[in-house]
């Protein structure tokens, strides 16, 4: 019997203004969950990534490795404010096998979205492509490696356009670092020391 996997996702949509909120009588409650995807492939357990832009559209990316396969893929869904998109593969790792705890940017000014995740060989992967094209895997950028990673790394744009990732460093275990990018992740610094946990333990999740 074939597993069937279901991805569902909430969406909270808060609209302000007495007037609309006089009109669509807005309770608070929350919608009911939707399905939007369905596969018979494998979803991972680890984290997705959801972003919304200035025009409201929220950019969906998840890791999904198809029926029949063996390799993960990243693939991308959008929401227009009235339906989502059909999901598109949009990467593959080039290690060709994990990929997990996407996380997601948007760089508003230069309308460009950025891309991290824990790849093949606890590898930190970064990708970007134009905003409007994000569901054309041909407009992301070749996936470059700039740290080695365990556990979920993080990302951030900064109004300058400057690109921050902090992540457990592979290399120097129970130490968590920091590489930055000041050209829209065209070159990475090296990986800067922030902080230590105690031995025998692995920093997680860092914000």
């Amino acid at each position: 019997m074939r597993l069937r996997v279901l991805l569902f996702l909430i969406i909270l949509i808060s609209i302000a203004g007495t007037t609309v909120v006089s009109a669509q009588q807005n309770t608070g409650d929350w919608t009911p969950p939707q399905i939007i995807f369905q596969t018979e492939g494998t979803l991972t357990d680890s984290k997705m990534a959801l972003v919304g832009d200035q025009a409201g559209q929220l950019h969906l990316f998840f890791p999904h490795r198809p029926e029949g396969t063996t390799a993960y893929s990243i693939d991308y869904m959008y929401w227009d404010g009235i339906t989502w998109s059909e999901p598109n593969d949009i990467l593959v790792d080039p290690g060709g096998d994990v990929v997990s705890f996407i996380t997601a940017a948007i760089d508003e000014s230069a309308q460009v979205v950025h891309l991290i995740w824990h790849g093949t060989g606890d590898k930190l992967r970064y990708s970007s492509a134009p905003l409007t094209l994000a569901g054309n895997g041909r407009a992301w950028s070749r996936p470059q490696v700039i740290g080695d990673v365990v556990g979920e790394p993080h990302l951030i744009a900064g109004p300058d356009g400057a690109l921050y990732v902090a992540y457990s460093n592979a290399q120097t275990p129970s130490t968590l670092s920091l590489v930055f990018s000041t050209n829209a992740g065209k070159n990475w610094s090296s990986p800067v020391f922030v902080a230590s946990s105690p031995a025998g333990s692995v920093p997680d999740e860092p914000r």
